[in-house]
């Protein structure tokens, strides 16, 4: 049972800090010069930071085969994301909302996960 409470504990840690990242960079693309354009790059970097942070945390609660639980843990934080968003903005899913670049975030949490489980516990 104590595995399954820290897994969430770092999905909770993962989505507040994805919050706080796009908070920052709405507030970055608000008040400077930054274009709009730039929006789905902020957005791609918060997620990647988040599940960096998720693979770091999951591959060092399991301690073995980061990779995997870096990729299937974030990919799982990204349907998260993307279940939240349809939430918020009161949208139909579409397949194509499903984007390559996506898969970013999901390697990111990959890297994660292989720095994760080879810290030492």
């Amino acid at each position: 049972m104590g595995t399954i409470k820290k897994l969430l504990k770092g999905y909770l840690l993962s989505v507040v800090l994805f919050m706080i990242l796009t908070i920052g960079a709405a507030l970055l693309l608000k008040f400077t010069a930054l274009p709009e354009s730039t929006n789905e790059i902020c957005l791609i970097v918060a997620m990647s930071a988040s599940c960096l942070f998720l693979g770091l945390f999951v591959g060092n609660l399991f301690g073995k085969r980061g990779i995997l639980y870096g990729l299937f843990f974030s990919a799982i934080l990204m349907f998260i994301i993307f279940f939240l968003t349809l939430l918020s903005f009161s949208a139909q899913f579409t397949w194509d909302i499903l984007n390559w670049k996506y898969a970013i975030p999901i390697l990111f949490g990959a890297i994660g996960g292989i720095t994760g489980a080879n810290l030492k516990h």
